[in-house]
């Protein structure tokens, strides 16, 4: 598989998002360069589950703080009053 078609530009991240991350899934990760230099990695899922299944990552625990600011932004969600998209799967599955 091609380099290439794992990086993008941050630039086109923002003006692209959808067409950046249509092969998510069969390219595996889009590494995110800025300035010609890499800042960010984005995996899929199923790439995601294979790291952590080899590497033994634990999902990490929401502390007490996140837990109420998660729960703040459900209710908010719920309610419609807020203007912002989770990234879901089905977000993501959504944009192909």
């Amino acid at each position: 598989m091609s380099v290439e078609r794992e990086l993008i530009s941050v630039t086109d991240l923002q003006k692209n998002t959808k067409a950046c991350l249509l092969d998510l899934n069969e390219v595996g990760k889009k590494i995110i360069l800025s300035n010609n230099k890499p800042q960010a990695v984005v995996l899929s899922i199923s790439e995601f589950e294979r790291l952590s299944h080899d590497f033994r990552i634990k999902a990490i625990k929401p502390d007490t703080w996140e837990k109420k600011v998660i729960d703040k932004f459900d209710k908010k969600l719920a309610a419609g009053k807020t203007n912002t998209i989770p990234a879901t799967k089905e977000y993501f599955d959504s944009l192909k």
